[in-house]
C-alpha cells in the first residue's frame, strides 16, 4: 500500500481511468437500451441477463433459460434437430405448436427472431383456440376439456357459454335461463368428478 500511494501521477490516473469507464458504461446503457426498445420485453431482464443472451445470439438453446422471463407462462420452446423452434411448453407442461417454426439463424438478431416468436406464439394461441371452439360442438365437453391447454379451455367455455345464454334468454326467457342453469351445474358436476377420477 505504501509503495502504491507513492505512484507518480496515481490519482489523476485513477480519475482518468473512471471518466473512461463511465464512458464505456453509458455506451453500454446506451447500446443495451436500443436493444430493449428494439424487443421491449427485454425490459423485465437484468442487464447482465441481457448481455449473456446478446452473447450468446447464435446459439438459441443458450437462450431457452431467458424464454420464461420474456414470456409469462413460457416454461420453454420446443427445437427440432435443425434448431428451428417448433412448440411452446407451458409452465403446467401444455405443448402447443406453432403454427410455423421459426429460423432463429434467418434473422440472425435475437431480438428480432424473438419479436418473431412473439407474432407467431400470438397466431398460434389464435388458431388453437379456433380449432378448441370448432371441436366443442363435436366431442362431449369432458373429452373436450382433456384435449385442449387450461386457458384455451378457459376461452372455449366462455365464448360457447356466452352463445348458450343468449340463445337461453333470447328463445325462452327466464324459463330458458333456469334450464339453462341446470345444465350448468350438471357440467360443474362432470368436471368434479373427472377431477376426482370418478
Amino acid at each position: 500500500i505504501i509503495l502504491a500511494a507513492d505512484l507518480h501521477n496515481l490519482l489523476e490516473d485513477l480519475t482518468a481511468s473512471n471518466q473512461e469507464l463511465d464512458v464505456v458504461e453509458k455506451g453500454l446503457n446506451d447500446f443495451l437500451d436500443t436493444k430493449k426498445l428494439a424487443f421491449p420485453r427485454f425490459f423485465f431482464l437484468s442487464n447482465d441477463e441481457l448481455l449473456e443472451i446478446l452473447s450468446e445470439a447464435k446459439d438459441p438453446l443458450k437462450v431457452q433459460p431467458f424464454m420464461k422471463k420474456c414470456f409469462e407462462a413460457v416454461r420453454e420452446v420446443e427445437f427440432t434437430d435443425r434448431v428451428t423452434m417448433k412448440s411452446i411448453v407451458s409452465v403446467e407442461g401444455e405443448i402447443i405448436p406453432l403454427c410455423k417454426e421459426i429460423d432463429p439463424a434467418e434473422t440472425g438478431a435475437v431480438e428480432k427472431w424473438m419479436l418473431e416468436f412473439e407474432d407467431v406464439m400470438k397466431e398460434s394461441m389464435l388458431k388453437v383456440t379456433g380449432d378448441s371452439i370448432t371441436q366443442y360442438a363435436q366431442i362431449s365437453r369432458e373429452q373436450w376439456i382433456l384435449n385442449w391447454p387450461g386457458q384455451v379451455v378457459i376461452a372455449g367455455s366462455q365464448v360457447y357459454w356466452t352463445r348458450e345464454v343468449t340463445e337461453c334468454i333470447v328463445t325462452g326467457g327466464a324459463k330458458g335461463l333456469a334450464e339453462y342453469g341446470k345444465k350448468s351445474n350438471m357440467q360443474l358436476t362432470n368436471i368434479v368428478n373427472m377431477v376426482r377420477g370418478e
